[in-house]
């Protein structure tokens, strides 16, 4: 009998799919202390808890302003604060393309081309300066930064008086020209304010000067890589993360851009439009994620530098999330129906399925070779999570009503959690599943086996959960060959 590494990141290429057959769809890989039985543990992504219902549709953007939480979903903009209150506030145009930002307690929205300020009690729309129309805004170091969207100012940016969202003086601007076309948005990344174009981007910075010399370019930050996409772009601590004009995941840490994708996901982007990026943490893991149309969404960790997928339901259904953002200490997730939960250890989603797949590679000969026995191992374990509360507290508390519990006693599937395994010849077609009690509660070292697999040349296997247990599953499998 061989240990065999069973599956590594998500590496599957959409147009070679034989050359690497391995996928992690809603689980992702974490390293195992050393000396412990396996290298990796497959780990269930979070699970998504009910937290509020805007009920409206097209949900265009979330932010974070001061311990509250601004949304433009359905044309309009709400507010949701830490207990679960929504306030419709206003009505606001509908633009995919929508931005939000605070500065001092000011809320500053673009949308639809117009410049909007949310002041906490009325929703105004002051000029912003020199520009017709906007197309984003950000904030640094004390400035409200708005970027052109029409041809007399799509190479222009503008920016407000220190710590005020309204009022944006004539000579306040300054022209963006890495290349000769307009810009698409600006961002901030540290101490930097980032400018974004179709085929190129600069850095600018404070300078600590006063209104027109209150920003200036760093000289030699232009850079010949751009944004694929208005929405192809994600901050996250210290740092931010795009699909850039060369078809990658690029990330930014303060030095420039980095290419982070893999095949898989380039191929991904070239084939199927990126539809958002979003950035959210859990368990000391940093996902990094692009999602699609078409197919479930990428998402890279930044603790192991591996990709895995996300998707909804029991089929492979792409991500319908649009935005992430933390509020006292949680991860909140806004989906394009309204609705806005809150990342849980529970793998379920709003109380529904969470199918979590992994797909081994290919293990290949020139002859053929039998398979008799393989054997994985699961880790059940035994966990109490708090009573249910309806808000968000600072002790890290909530996790909904759907999603407390002792492991392995509640949600669609009863008992003992169960695994489905279903093995393959090409990796594309396989058997018929095989289904496997993964032990009940207290169970801590499970062993799962199956016997008389028949022949092959190529060999694989696809292992699938959905019940509502975070089940860590081994990485290393014990193999059989003969």
């Amino acid at each position: 009998m061989a240990k065999v590494e069973f599956v590594g990141q998500s590496a599957r290429d959409a147009t070679n799919p034989q050359a690497n057959t391995g996928r992690l769809i809603n689980f992702y890989r974490e390293p195992v202390s050393a000396g412990g039985r396996t290298g990796y543990a497959l780990r269930s992504v979070p699970g998504v808890a009910a937290f509020v219902d805007l009920e409206a549709p097209l949900m265009r953007a979330m932010e974070r302003v001061g311990d509250i939480v601004y949304v433009v979903c359905g044309g309009r903009l709400f507010s949701v604060t830490a207990l679960g209150v929504v306030t419709d506030l206003d009505a606001i145009p509908d633009d995919p393309n929508t931005t939000i930002s605070g500065n001092n307690g000011k809320v500053s929205i673009v949308a639809g081309g117009i410049y909007h300020v949310w002041d906490g009690a009325t929703l105004t729309t002051p000029s912003p300066g020199v520009l017709d129309t906007v197309s984003s805004v950000t904030y640094i170091g004390g400035y409200t930064v708005l970027t052109g969207s029409n041809t007399a100012s799509d190479k222009l940016i503008q920016w407000s008086d220190l710590a005020d969202a309204e009022t944006f003086p004539g000579l306040n601007f300054a022209s963006a020209e890495t290349t000769d076309e307009p810009v698409i948005r600006a961002t901030k990344v540290r101490e930097m304010l980032l400018i974004f174009k179709a085929t190129g981007h600069e850095a600018w910075r404070v300078t600590g000067e006063a209104g027109a010399n209150a920003l200036e370019l760093i000289v030699g930050s232009q850079s010949e890589i751009g944004l694929k996409s208005f929405q192809a772009l994600t901050r996250y601590p210290d740092g931010v993360a795009l699909v850039s004009s060369d078809g990658r995941v690029t990330a930014w840490t303060g030095g420039g851009l980095a290419p982070i994708s893999s095949v898989g996901v380039n191929t991904a982007i070239d084939l199927l439009v990126p539809q958002r990026m979003f950035y959210y943490e859990a368990r000391g893991h940093g996902f990094i994620c692009v999602t699609f149309q078409d197919c479930p969404a990428w998402c890279y960790d930044i603790a192991t530098l591996e990709w895995h997928e996300r998707a909804e339901g029991i089929h492979i259904d792409p991500w319908s999330a649009k935005a992430t953002v933390k509020l006292s200490g949680h991860w909140l997730v806004g989906y394009d129906n309204g609705k806005i939960g809150v990342f849980s250890p529970i793998p379920q989603e709003f109380g529904g399925f969470l199918k979590r797949r992994a797909y081994s590679q290919l293990m290949t000969s020139s002859a053929s070779f039998r398979v008799p026995m393989v054997e994985l191992y699961g880790h059940v374990g035994r966990a109490v999570y708090p009573e249910t509360a309806t808000y968000l507290s600072d002790d890290g508390l909530y996790l909904g009503e759907l999603a407390y519990g002792y492991l392995g006693d509640s949600g669609p599937e009863q008992g003992a959690p169960r695994m489905g395994i279903r093995v393959t010849h090409d990796g594309v077609s396989f058997g018929p599943e095989r289904v496997r009690d993964m032990g009940d509660t207290g169970v801590y070292w499970h062993r799962i086996t199956l016997r008389g697999l028949g022949w092959f040349r190529s060999f694989g296997a696809e292992i699938s959960l959905t019940a509502p247990v975070d089940t860590p599953i081994y990485s290393t499998c014990e193999l059989v060959v003969a």
